[in-house]
């Protein structure tokens, strides 16, 4: 499938509804080796990378469904926001759903309606190994850009495509640029015209309105808010009335192997969190985790569920392989692509504003009641103790400097983190040394209550500090919210607050002077060589300074948290994906 917009979006719109984020912590071989290997993302992207050593994101919706073609990349991932959706860790519901929440994507350019939507999943990921070898970048378009125009002046247009053909492979040996120029001879003229990348599309960039009504289907139907339910988190609204029978949602599947869905060493449960938004069964090995906008906050209802789930009557965008339903598990796990899809269909009329629900089954239901039972809460939520970055970002609009922290720290398990786009290279050409000699024991120190005082020198500060470094000291850009590529999850790198002063423009807020350090996982041209220098930055707004849970302290890590797979109703799971459907067939 891929992402359409329906449309005219200007550069900076958000083009998807807030998605969830699940991050996969410290997982399998196995895992990375399943078919999961060609959706997940780093996940620095969703913000989820201090979770734990080794972190990977699963994003359902735009993550999941919008193709990457990397010359027409017009799409940006903005990092989800972690928090626990009212749901105390003391209650059973905690670390029972994924508290990253509100996933966006925002235009890098001005869209008009049909067009397609394009993010960028790195030239890395079009490797030999996913079969994506051959599919072009932008330098192989801009060359066959150069020698299309030659090649209709020499007549190769009107050769044949057997001598076009021949005449392509003497010419280049690069498979991608092979890939840039037409399969047709007869084609040359036109992609001389219009541009190799264009016909590289077929011409079918953006879509017409009418096109997409027939050959598609709306994903954003449903809103995200606050649940009705207790201890469920967010929930699925519905944004207009529907009818009985109306299809809400279209569901596209990917298939997994519950094993796969094991958790490492570290792990406080026995599986993955993205196990509690897959469906399947508990006699069947295999589980399907299903992958559109907004499906992921569809919640369980037993006696009023509004929803169910089918297999499509029909499905306009041909996706959905009907044969797979009599398929066996092996046989399913062992595809290369996705193919099964399910529909969320009403089961009354449904008000606008009206929390959608359908049924997890009776298996689910008594696993729930079973946690109920057995559930005790961790210790450790005594005040000052446990509280969750979240919490921590909605609530703290003025931060603590390190100074401030001596006497009233943050609890142990938050850290600060800033957003920071540094480019070694780049930023050696800005940066202004403040003091790159030896320093001596006469060096004065400045204590943190002077720092503290109105009107204190930053700059006289760091001049004065007594270190064996270097130091940088950088002013800040000018920040603004909607300054959205500065804020990517790729630019977040830990850092400690350790001046703060009041914005000389009114209203501006509290603005920070912030000692940059790097990630266990930092890229080299991205690493700051603290080595060398210690790095500061000015004149950082709050809104650029988040907190983030250390690693393994977050709710999805608790002990005894909730795991089990939502059920597919029994009249719909296909005897066949049984585990011991051999076995019964024998025996019958």
């Amino acid at each position: 499938p891929s992402h359409t917009s329906g449309i005219d979006r200007p550069a900076g719109s958000i083009v998807s509804p807030p998605e969830i984020a699940h991050q996969i912590l410290d997982g399998t071989a196995d895992f990375y080796r399943s078919l999961s290997h060609l959706y997940d993302w780093d996940g620095l992207v969703s913000g989820g990378t201090f979770e734990a050593k080794e972190v990977v994101t699963i994003m359902p919706g735009m993550g999941m469904v919008a193709n990457s073609f990397l010359p027409l990349k017009n799409s940006m991932p903005y990092p989800a926001r972690a928090d626990s959706a009212g749901v105390d860790r003391t209650g059973p519901g905690a670390g029972a759903f994924s508290a990253w929440h509100d996933q966006t994507y925002k235009t890098e350019v001005d869209l008009v309606a049909g067009a397609e939507l394009f993010v960028d999943y790195g030239e890395s990921y079009f490797t030999k190994e996913r079969g994506l070898a051959g599919v072009p970048f932008l330098e192989d378009f801009e060359w066959a850009d150069r020698v299309i125009p030659d090649l209709v002046r020499a007549g190769v247009a009107l050769v044949g495509d057997t001598a076009w053909w021949a005449i392509k492979d003497a010419l280049v040996e690069n498979i991608r640029r092979l890939a840039a120029l037409p399969t047709l001879a007869a084609d040359l003229v036109w992609a001389g015209q219009v541009g190799s990348i264009e016909n590289f599309l077929g011409g079918n960039n953006p879509r017409s309105l009418d096109w997409l009504a027939t050959n598609g289907y709306c994903v954003d139907n449903l809103d995200v808010r606050r649940s009705n339910l207790p201890d469920a988190g967010r929930g699925a609204f519905a944004r207009k009335a529907f009818a009985m029978d109306d299809v809400l949602l279209p569901l596209p599947l990917l298939q997994l192997r519950r094993r796969d869905l094991a958790t490492g060493e570290n792990g406080g449960s026995a599986n993955q969190l993205l196990l509690n938004y897959c469906f399947g069964d508990a006699d069947s090995s295999m589980v399907l985790f299903p992958y559109s906008s907004t499906s992921n906050f569809i919640n369980h209802s037993a006696e009023h569920s509004n929803a169910r789930l089918q297999w499509p009557e029909s499905d306009p965008t041909n996706f959905h392989q009907d044969g797979w339903l009599a398929e066996s598990v092996e046989d399913i796990l062992s595809q290369k692509h996705a193919g099964l899809m399910l529909h969320v269909v009403a089961t009354r009329d449904i008000l606008e504003g009206e929390e959608v629900t359908i049924n997890y089954g009776k298996t689910w239901e008594d696993a729930w009641k079973k946690h109920l039972q057995e559930w005790s809460p961790p210790a450790g939520n005594g005040p000052g103790e446990y509280v969750s970055a979240g919490d921590l970002n909605a609530s703290e609009s003025r931060l603590k400097t390190v100074f401030e922290q001596t006497a009233d720290n943050y609890p142990e398990n938050v850290a600060t983190v800033c957003y920071y786009r540094y480019d070694r290279e780049e930023e050696e050409e800005a940066t202004k040394i403040w003091n790159s000699r030896q320093r001596t024991e006469e060096t004065l120190e400045v204590d943190g209550d002077r720092a503290l005082r109105p009107g204190f020198d930053s700059a006289v500060y760091l001049a004065r500090l007594n270190r064996t470094l270097p130091i940088i000291l950088q002013h800040a850009p000018a920040w603004r919210k909607d300054q959205f590529r500065q804020l990517s999850g790729v630019n977040v790198r830990p850092c400690k607050v350790i001046l703060r002063h009041s914005a000389e423009e009114e209203g501006a807020g509290d603005r920070y002077l912030v000692r940059m350090y790097n990630r266990w996982n930092q890229q080299d041209h991205s690493s700051i060589p603290t080595d060398q220098v210690e790095h500061y930055l000015a004149e950082v707004p709050r809104h650029a300074i988040h907190f983030v849970d250390r690693p393994y302290t977050s709710d999805q890590h608790l002990k005894g948290a909730f795991r089990h797979e939502m059920g597919l109703p029994d009249d719909i799971f296909p005897v066949q994906w049984r585990d011991d459907y051999k076995s019964c067939e024998l025996l019958s």
